[in-house]
């Protein structure tokens, strides 16, 4: 896997895998890997692609011109943020509603990200790769959109400040907005125990998660659960994708 980005990754400590879907996937040196070794691209749209379209259908008889905030917890390789703008593509959704807020430890990622969307180079980076794994995953969605629609509109998105990139959560009062849709794609609690704790999940969802919203994660733990049940949430088991541990799915309709 010789990327145009390679060098600076393992630079930065980290190695890349490429997964069972053909998609690639980063490991923090000698720590826990981004994704599920089984599929990294088929992962991200079992559990965040998913979580998009039951807004949709939260929202459904609501007026166009309500903003949808997304909150996404560990940009990675912008897996779940691609997957955002598809599905706004996919669905006729016009972007001018979109503020989609990024949260990311390592802010090298972000600028590797944003050099691939405005390179004119058509190949050889990691994140083509990326999108071309989402491509083949989304095949049971009726197919995704052009890679260069992705981008230009991800760069659309970008100048207008309307996606906005940022570090690490040091606390809840790190966050500003209520959110209508977050993918919680945080390490696991090894890694980050912070992130994961009842209290911060708690203050999450008291004071910054919308009257209708979608919270959804690889994870399953009691604590979502209870906090579910406090917020007159539902809350939803899934299966793990491919053989890993349960996911779950909250939301709230009102």
């Amino acid at each position: 896997m010789d990327y145009i980005e390679t060098g600076i990754l393992i630079a930065h400590d980290y190695e890349i895998e490429l997964t069972g879907d053909q998609s690639p996937t980063l490991r923090i040196l000698h720590k826990e890997s981004m994704h599920n070794r089984r599929g990294a691209a088929a992962e991200s749209v079992y559990v965040y692609y998913e979580a998009m379209v039951r807004y949709g259908s939260l929202i459904n008889q609501k007026p166009e011109s309500v903003s949808l905030h997304i909150l996404s917890f560990g940009f990675g390789l912008g897996y779940n943020e691609i997957l955002t703008v598809i599905f706004f593509l996919k669905n006729n959704w016009s972007l001018d509603r979109l503020c989609l807020f990024s949260k990311e430890k390592d802010l090298s990622l972000y600028n590797l990200f944003n050099n691939w969307l405005t390179s004119k180079v058509d190949s050889g980076s990691i994140f083509d790769d990326v999108y071309f794994g989402i491509e083949r995953a989304m095949v049971n969605f009726g197919g995704c959109v052009s890679k260069t629609a992705v981008k230009e509109k991800m760069k659309w998105l970008l100048n207008r400040k309307q996606w906005i990139q940022e570090g690490p959560v040091a606390s809840i009062s790190d966050f500003t907005d209520i959110y209508d849709v977050v993918f919680y794609d945080a390490f696991s609690s090894k890694i980050n125990d912070y992130l994961w704790s009842e209290r911060f999940l708690s203050d999450l969802f008291r004071a910054r998660l919308s009257q209708s919203f979608v919270f959804s994660t690889y994870a399953c733990t009691g604590a979502l659960k209870r906090l579910a049940a406090a917020s007159d949430a539902q809350f939803v088991k899934r299966d793990g994708y491919m053989g890993k541990r349960n996911a779950s799915l909250v939301f709230r309709d009102r």
